[in-house]
């Protein structure tokens, strides 16, 4: 038992240092793809991504120690197909089927295939993959984890301390294919995924604040990049003088939309839908962009005091924000003033 919790320890403890690096590309996409993440479809990835953890431990831990590896002399390759069978055989501590449940090679053997079974529920439940690609899939991940163990994990050790076993091959991939089969009997009481789209699709008419937050990260990194690039050559503060112009007026102009919100798929209108002219589009980037980011640079340029100013506009955007969720209103000040709003963009046809 030990040999199977002390990888599911492991898979806890590095699951949120794996799940904090995908959380943003993962939001971007989907809200790209979609404008909003249902909870069932966090809860499906992340899973999934714990579940890979799981079985990734499971194939390389525990680690020996390099001496003791190097002193190993057993076999690193197994390529006799189906010999779990003979081994299952020779192996029965007596006669008769029930004695199979005694036999410690089955247990390895239909753990092999148990463990790449919710692979295949996933690919079709999910990922909507056909069957012959399911089995691809299964074979190529399970060609990873003996590759593997066969480079001696990558190279770390001076030999192979596990076996590269064609057996675990053909049961793993037999495992996803299982589990492509086995799949419908969860949509009793999961949604499929079409419907899971068309919530999420639905959901995303309406620009979240979370997705507006993404956006606006996505600006401010894009922003700093610049700023960053023109401090090279020039001082600071113009530097950030320039890059807010660009990414927040010149870009803006010809896009009508802010990289971020390019990426994002959400536009700024007029509160009657229609497109926005350029003055009120300026307007409103300058007091949701400049304003709230760039002012105390901007303003120092003439006077020191633009630091105190710059957190004076901080403290009434925090206000704002804190009176629309008490409130529930779905325009910011900056909004109400340039009488615009931001929309949806996505497709969802």
């Amino acid at each position: 038992m030990d040999a199977y919790l002390e990888p599911m320890k492991y898979a806890a403890m590095f699951f949120p240092i794996i799940a904090l690096l995908i959380t943003l590309p993962f939001m971007i996409h989907q809200y790209r793809k979609y404008g909003s993440i249902p909870f069932l479809r966090i809860l499906i990835i992340y899973s999934f991504v714990l579940y890979l953890l799981v079985i990734y431990f499971l194939v390389i831990l525990p680690l020996p120690t390099k001496e003791s590896v190097a002193n190993l002399a057993v076999p690193t390759i197994q390529i006799i197909p189906f010999k779990f069978i003979h081994d299952i055989v020779i192996n029965m501590p007596q006669k008769g089927i029930l004695s199979i449940l005694y036999n410690n090679d089955f247990y390895i053997a239909l753990f092999n295939l148990l463990m790449h079974v919710p692979f295949g529920i996933y690919l079709r439940y999910y990922c909507k993959q056909p069957f012959f690609k399911v089995i691809l899939y299964s074979f190529l991940l399970s060609l990873f984890f003996e590759l593997t163990q066969l480079s001696a994990l990558y190279g770390i050790y001076s030999r192979p301390y596990r076996l590269f076993d064609i057996d675990d091959l053909l049961l793993n991939t037999l495992g996803g294919g299982l589990g492509y089969l086995v799949m419908p009997l969860f949509t009793c009481f999961l949604p499929t995924r079409d419907n899971l789209d068309k919530k999420s699709y639905h959901k995303g008419l309406k620009v979240s604040i979370l997705r507006r937050f993404i956006t606006l990260i996505i600006d401010v990194v894009i922003y700093i990049i610049i700023a960053s690039l023109f401090s090279i050559v020039i001082n600071i503060k113009l530097s950030n003088l320039f890059s807010s112009a660009i990414c927040f007026i010149v870009i803006p102009l010809f896009k009508r939309q802010t990289i971020g919100q390019l990426i994002l798929r959400v536009k700024v209108v007029n509160l009657d839908n229609c497109k926005t002219s350029w003055y009120k589009l300026l307007f409103r980037n300058f007091m949701s962009y400049i304003l709230l980011f760039n002012f105390g640079n901007i303003y120092g340029l003439i006077d020191s005091k633009g630091l105190i100013i710059h957190i004076i506009i901080v403290i009434i955007f925090i206000i704002d924000l804190f009176l629309m969720f008490i409130n529930k209103r779905d325009k910011f000040i900056y909004e109400t003033l340039s009488f615009t709003k931001i929309v949806s963009i996505i497709n969802m046809s």
